[in-house]
């Protein structure tokens, strides 16, 4: 059985790296997850949806902050991961992000699991 995780990581970079997991999720296909992140008094929202897993490679949709985001990630390293951050760069040198992580895929339950 091979399964798909994405795992949803939210970093805080303040002189260091503080690395904060969220509980685990189990999506279907073109089910949306949805979650309010709130840093510094400021409260936004951010959807997740998966759309197509075909060939090893994953297609994914996320908003946040009025920014679409199209993705395909795969199992190799280069391509399994991308980072949203939660607000731009140019306000802060090394500001906090999501990391959106692929793993694996679960064909018998067709579900994609966020961690």
């Amino acid at each position: 059985m091979i399964k798909f995780v994405i795992s949803v990581c939210l970093a805080i970079n303040l002189y260091g790296v503080d690395l904060l997991k969220l509980k685990e999720i189990s999506l279907k296909k073109d089910e949306i997850f949805r979650v309010f992140v709130e840093y510094k008094n400021i409260k936004k929202l951010f959807r997740l949806r998966w759309t197509l897993y075909k060939n090893g490679v994953l297609t994914l949709f996320s908003d946040y902050d009025k920014q679409m985001f199209q993705k395909s990630l795969s199992l190799n390293y280069n391509n399994q991961s991308f980072k949203i951050f939660i607000y731009p760069k140019s306000i802060e040198y090394n500001p906090p992000y999501f990391l959106i992580k692929f793993e694996n895929f679960d064909f018998k339950k067709k579900k994609a699991i966020f961690s």
